[in-house]
């Protein structure tokens, strides 16, 4: 059965007409909507049989579809009915109809009509393509519809657009006591069209293509589908979530929506086809002046031809005193009739006509005209206003796109060429897809006549892509660090790259140095008159102290809402809330986090910063992984991943919590591969706190697996934090690092990490580091033999992450705490059972497996809930984990390792799991939904 989106209420009302008798649905709509398919769907169990009839689209004689229905029911000529005959809709008249009247006239041929009906009992009576039927037959069908028989339920669809006077003939009156709808099937929304085409193709739709299909359509089902059938694959764009899906730049028409506006175009007067043409020349939808003085017609002319186009369905009325075409493809089929000098002859009518020179005047439609009649200058100069138009608006991406296409043409070279890359590299940091940007802006750096001031610029806006968008920290801030120099006499501009350098995430180099950069760019902001610059130097400037953990950020935050005025200003703004988002999930400021994420996200939709938004979404991330959100977490990880494939330090943020989640599980396989990435192993691509939380992760898998090297992998990581000389995000690495030492004896070492993560925060405000600090002690404490405070610092530490709250590391400390007092023979095996438990509710498997086996080992039991469900033919939860680690191809050993269960219990759940999915082999188990 075709794919069905979209109709959903429309199917549950047909339902429950189809369940009624005696019963009237009538479903109108155009050609495509998919009135066939909604049929099909409610008659899907229908109790009655089924006789449908389709009227052909022939000049149909008087009766000639009564007669149909006569001879489909077997009442023609007297003959005894033939119960449950069938014609398929779109099918021909049945063999020995004839197309000549019952005799009688029309109330003996009612009467001849419902008798046959009568006779067959309960029935199902279809007629399709009503709009085709003589006359005659459709009052004698609406007479039927206003008094059906009982046992009758009478369906009728037709194509509304094809239907200019009442279905019946005269108004049809539903009858109170009969069960009746009438369905209008209105076009598909956006969302449902890319759920069609989704549906259709078996893969994601980007959502560029989604909305193109929606605008060439005007939501029709069916054509969806054709084009869909013309989607190719296309190169990779990091700003949708698609395979790369897109439409050929040659769009097809359908063969129908081509025949069928050929044919309306050959029936219209040469005045009202000439209207046409100019409506498919403009495409947008115009008004009778323009369309008058396009087409060069006189006013009556113009007039009398819209009504001619109206009626014959060539053009509608798509807003008051606007006209154009119902969908896309139907301009486009009428705009692929007009000979090639006529087209570029309309073209540069429509060029003489919009381009009034107001300041509203169509900037799309004169860049889209001047590139038909071939015209540089002219494109040259609307894809530039094109372009500031969409930056003031906010738009970015359009605008990024604009001026990239330009600069990607050989013939923009001179100043035109590096006006145009200036405006490229300002605007380019909000957007997405920085690749083409790049590439650009390198290619241009080339050129040895570009000025001297123009060179820094264009440098600048290439180290701030580098820095922020590529991951390519360090060779971001050399070429920052040269545009500085390079803008001596353009200091207000400086101040930008000055302020850049001064983000201490970035690189190797010591805060101090951050700290000077921004105290240089403020002293250059404060000569300078632009309102964006002194936001971007202030967000900077707020950015470090956050990422610092300076207690005074949060006042100074409360600034933000004075720097709103422009688009340039919010944009900033956007950033400074993503930053102080992002800073506040490593340092643990959860709930503040929360809420500048829900700012950063609303103020970068306001101002059209795509890369800011994508980047929130990727702290939120973090976010949901510390406060144990983690339910979906892998798949919306998954996501942002995928969306961010061209744009490392988001992505890395996307596999850090994948990589995590991975190691929860026991997964260390798939967490190695998802930390391996330039920006996740080294400071000098990523950021400070990304590369540091990799690197304890790392740690955490070369632990689980018995490395004996982990101790100095997670020394080295630490160098990092000596090298900055600020500790604020290093307490995950800290931590891990301890726990190294611990593993291997080295006290020493351990103690010398604590000392130097106390320094090294202290003052500041990181309440996460800070709870680990109490961890690193309780485990040095542990090594040393003393439990008692060793216990003690874990409860603490435990109170500190509750407090946060990020619940799983909470649960690691519960369970060390317990693992202490067991070693001190106190009786704690229950309350590691709990814990055992708590890690199951987030979903870290070996992590609960982990704890169930020290609590068993004390002989404590498993949890019992009490009346525990038997699983019969589905899987127990101990089944799917098993399962899971099959799907991943681990071996029975592997699997018993990482649930801590011994090998004959590991072989009984792998037989029940392939008995229960019904798989002759492990390695072709599938969890159901995967």
């Amino acid at each position: 059965m075709p794919a069905f989106v979209g109709r959903e209420v429309e199917l549950r009302i047909a339902a429950a007409v189809v369940r009624a008798s005696p019963a009237v649905l009538i479903v109108a709509g155009p050609a495509g909507a998919g009135k066939t398919t909604l049929i099909s769907r409610a008659l899907a169990d229908a109790p009655a049989p089924i006789v449908a009839v389709t009227c052909p689209a022939l000049d149909p004689s008087p009766y000639a579809l009564v007669t149909d229905i006569l001879a489909a029911v077997g009442g023609q000529g007297g003959r005894g009915p033939r119960t449950g005959a069938a014609v398929p809709p779109g099918g021909s008249r049945p063999a020995g109809a004839t197309s000549t009247a019952p005799g009688g006239g029309g109330h003996a041929t009612l009467r001849l009509l419902r008798e046959a009906l009568l006779a067959t009992g309960a029935l199902t009576l279809v007629v399709d393509d009503l709009q085709y039927a003589d006359e005659r037959s459709r009052e004698l069908l609406g007479c039927l519809a206003a008094a059906p028989p009982p046992g009758l339920l009478l369906v009728v669809a037709y194509r509304s657009e094809e239907v200019r006077t009442p279905v019946f003939g005269r108004p049809w009156r539903p009858p109170p006591t009969v069960r009746t709808a009438v369905l209008e099937l209105p076009p598909l929304g956006a969302a449902e069209v890319a759920e069609l085409a989704r549906t259709l193709t078996g893969r994601p739709v980007p959502a560029a293509v989604a909305a193109e299909l929606h605008q060439l359509t005007a939501g029709n089902p069916l054509l969806v589908a054709q084009l869909c059938q013309a989607l190719e694959p296309g190169p990779a764009d990091a700003s949708t979530a698609g395979e790369g899906l897109r439409l050929p730049p040659t769009v097809p028409v359908p063969l129908p929506v081509r025949e069928l506006y050929a044919a309306r175009l050959a029936a219209l007067p040469p005045a009202a086809r000439q209207v046409a043409r100019v409506a498919a020349v403009l495409e947008a939808p115009a008004g009778e002046p323009t369309l008058r003085r396009v087409g060069g017609l006189r006013e009556g002319a113009v007039r009398h031809a819209l009504r001619h186009a109206l009626d014959a369905g060539v053009l509608a009325e798509v807003a008051v005193d606007r006209y154009g075409f119902a969908s896309g493809l139907a301009a486009l089929a009428v705009y692929r009739t007009i000979p090639g000098p006529e087209r570029r002859r309309l073209h540069l009518a429509a060029l003489r006509v919009l381009d009034d020179g107001t300041p509203d005047r169509p900037l799309p439609e004169l860049l889209r005209h001047s590139r038909a009649v071939g015209d540089p200058d002219r494109v040259l100069r609307f894809t530039e206003a094109s372009a500031d138009r969409a930056v003031a608006a906010g738009e970015t991406p359009r605008a990024v796109g604009l001026l990239r296409e330009a600069l990607a043409d050989p013939m923009v070279t001179g100043p035109a060429r590096t006006r145009l890359a200036l405006k490229l590299g300002r605007v380019a940091l909000t957007g997405l897809g920085y690749r083409e940007t790049q590439a650009l802006l390198e290619q241009i750096l080339q050129d040895p006549h570009l000025p001297a001031g123009s060179r820094g610029e264009l440098r600048l806006a290439l180290g701030l892509l580098l820095m922020n968008q590529a991951g390519l920290a360090e060779r971001g801030c050399a070429e920052i660090t040269r545009a500085v120099g390079e803008l001596r006499r353009r200091p207000a501009l400086a101040a930008r790259g000055m302020a850049a350098l001064g983000m201490p995430y970035w690189g190797t180099r010591h805060v101090d140095e951050h700290r000077w950069w921004v105290g240089q760019a403020e002293q250059a902001a404060a000569r300078g008159r632009d309102p964006a610059l002194s936001t971007a130097v202030f967000v900077n400037r707020l950015s470090l102290l956050a990422q610092l953990g300076e207690p005074e950020t949060w006042s100074l935050a409360e600034q933000l809402t004075e720097h709103l005025d422009t688009v340039g200003q919010r944009q900033q703004v956007a950033r400074a809330y993503g930053n102080l988002a992002d800073s506040c999930v490593w340092l643990g400021h959860h709930e503040r986090a929360g809420r500048y994420l829900r700012e950063a996200l609303r103020v970068a939709a306001d101002a059209g910063a795509s890369y800011q938004a994508i980047s929130a979404r990727a702290s939120g991330l973090l976010l949901d992984y510390a406060t144990g959100n983690w339910h979906g977490l892998a798949e919306r990880a998954a996501q942002v991943a995928m969306e961010a494939r061209d744009m490392p330090l988001i992505a890395g943020d996307a596999r850090l919590v994948l990589g995590r989640l991975a190691i929860a599980r026991g997964e260390w396989e798939e967490a190695a591969r998802y930390l391996d990435m330039p920006v996740l192993r080294s400071a000098a691509d990523g950021s400070a706190p990304q590369v540091a939380a990799a690197a304890a992760a790392h740690t955490r898998v070369l632990l689980a697996q018995g490395v004996d090297t982990v101790a100095a992998h997670a020394l080295n990581a630490l160098d990092t934090a000596r090298v900055k000389g600020t500790w604020v995000w290093h307490g995950e690495l800290a931590q891990a690092a301890v726990t190294a030492l611990h593993r291997s004896g080295h006290l020493d070492q351990a103690r010398r990490v604590v000392a130097d993560l106390r320094d090294g925060t202290a003052g500041k405000d990181c309440p996460y580091t800070a709870a680990t600090l109490l961890m690193c002690r309780a485990s040095v404490a542990e090594q040393a033999g003393e439990l008692v405070a060793a216990g003690e610092w874990y409860r603490a530490a435990e109170a500190a992450f509750a407090a946060l709250p990020t619940p799983y590391d909470a649960a690691q400390a519960a369970e060390a705490s317990a693992r202490c007092a067991l070693a001190r023979g106190e009786p704690a095996a229950d309350g590691l059972v709990a814990t055992a438990e708590r890690f199951a509710a987030l979903g870290a498997v070996y992590d609960a497996a982990r704890a169930h086996r020290l609590a068993r080992s004390h002989g404590a039991a498993p949890a019992q809930r009490r009346g525990r469900r038997g699983y019969g033919v589905g899987l127990s939860p101990r089944e799917q984990e098993v399962a899971r680690l099959l799907t991943l191809g681990r071996t029975n050993r592997q699997i018993a390792e990482v649930l801590f269960l011994s090998p004959r219990t590991v072989e009984h759940h792998v037989a029940n799991v392939l008995r229960k999915l019904g798989a002759d082999s492990r390695h072709r188990v599938a969890l159901p939904g995967h």
